[in-house]
């Protein structure tokens, strides 16, 4: 830890000191790192989002933000939903050419 203070007559002073932590560093990765003024952003439930999707623009709006990431929000979610839906078909499709096929039936 290192800390730097300024005395009464404006010089600056340092100490340096090592602390050891239980249970590893809890310092945010750097990597990782999210400025605070982002982190209050709240979160759009996707099941309002489409069950009511003028409330949340309401919200919006009331919040003085564009409605537009709205249409956005509804675009990526029937895109993700989709894409889910693709997914499963074709692994249900994988499985039953694997139940079909007696080479893989004895694995």
């Amino acid at each position: 830890m290192r800390a730097i203070g300024e005395t009464s007559d404006g010089k600056l002073f340092m100490s340096s000191r090592w602390v050891k932590a239980a249970g590893g560093c809890s310092a945010p990765n750097a990597r990782n790192f999210v400025p605070p003024a982002l982190i209050k952003a709240e979160t759009i439930d996707p099941k309002v989002l489409r069950e009511d999707p003028d409330r949340v623009r309401a919200a919006q709006a009331k919040r003085g933000l564009s409605d537009d990431v709205v249409d956005r929000a509804l675009a990526a979610d029937a895109a993700r939903r989709s894409a889910i839906a693709t997914f499963e078909a074709r692994r249900a499709e994988q499985k039953q050419l694997g139940k079909q096929s007696p080479f893989f039936s004895g694995l």
